[in-house]
């Protein structure tokens, strides 16, 4: 159990996420522009002054490397150099509001925006695109504000849409269908 100190710091009451590694090293997210890992071997702080403001998440991929996303922009450490580095967007869309994310059994990132739709970081490449390949004759998913998401057991993805509802876009085929690869 590691003992988050109170008080010691400018960044403990300003905490907007927590998050465990892999490695067991807990992750704090600020909402102002800090990101601080706690090591629970050392019992070791170590402050990441970041240029963005509140973080919305931190997750870690399939292949242990650490992200965290802000309003704005996504970061993921770099264990050789102890920095965070920007994973740059690659898609069409002009202004970005990043909101939530999740991680896909396929090792994706599945990055819900405000406003803007879907994105994903996919496995084994450092950057951002547009999932431009969902349809839906309800949502306009290309402008929906994502609230929340998550994988089911069955790989389904659940997109929970701001004043839109629901959205499940499953992962094998309804017989109806052509394509049984939506965004994977």
């Amino acid at each position: 159990m590691i003992a988050v100190p109170t008080g010691k710091k400018a960044y403990s009451p300003y905490i907007t996420y927590m998050f465990e590694d892999s490695r067991r090293r807990l992750w704090l997210g600020t909402s102002r522009g800090t990101i601080v890992c706690i090591n629970p071997d050392t019992k070791e702080e170590t402050s990441y002054p970041l240029p963005f403001f509140e973080v919305k998440t931190i997750l870690e991929d399939a292949d242990g490397l650490v992200y965290v996303v802000s309003l704005n922009k996504v970061v993921a450490y770099d264990e050789r150099t102890d920095r965070f580095y920007e994973i740059p967007y690659r898609g069409k869309k002009k202004v970005i509001s990043f909101w939530t994310t999740t991680l896909a059994a396929n090792g994706d990132i599945i990055l819900g925006t405000y406003g803007q739709g879907l994105m994903r970081i996919k496995r084994g490449e450092r950057s951002i695109s547009d999932i431009d390949t969902i349809y839906s004759s309800f949502v306009n998913t290309d402008k929906v504000n994502v609230k929340s998401l998550f994988e089911d057991k069955e790989r389904n993805l659940w997109i929970g849409c701001d004043f839109q509802g629901i959205l499940m876009l499953p992962y094998r085929a309804f017989p109806v269908l052509e394509s049984s690869d939506y965004i994977r």
